[in-house]
């Protein structure tokens, strides 16, 4: 609907998204994510993980337009983390890694 395509390096630490038309790069983040993303389209925000050697693993919310990172919040596992998060009901996400689970709630 926007008309992005988002992709993930999990090996250097980038998320970017492309123009799908025209495949330019319209932003570029240095964030460690190894999980699949969760998108809200009526908000805009992708819900994904951030990976940092010397903190562990955190969960970012992101704006699809811009990359702008809007919040993130440190989850406590200290492993970069390949098991998948889900959405919950209400403005809230549930991170799963193989040490860890945490419900994260978004507030404006």
């Amino acid at each position: 609907a926007r008309g992005l395509v988002v992709a993930y390096d999990s090996a250097n630490g980038v998320l970017a998204a492309f123009d799908v038309e025209s495949l330019e790069n319209r932003w570029r983040r240095p964030l460690g994510v190894a999980q699949h993303l969760v998108a809200h389209p009526d908000t805009g925000e992708l819900i994904v993980n951030d990976h940092r050697p010397e903190s562990g693993d955190a969960v970012a919310v992101v704006d699809i337009e811009s990359g702008e990172v809007t919040a993130r919040v440190d989850v406590e596992s200290p492993a970069q983390s390949v098991v998948f998060g889900a959405p919950g009901r209400s403005r809230d996400h549930y991170y799963v890694s193989l040490s860890t689970i945490a419900r994260i709630v978004f507030t404006d």
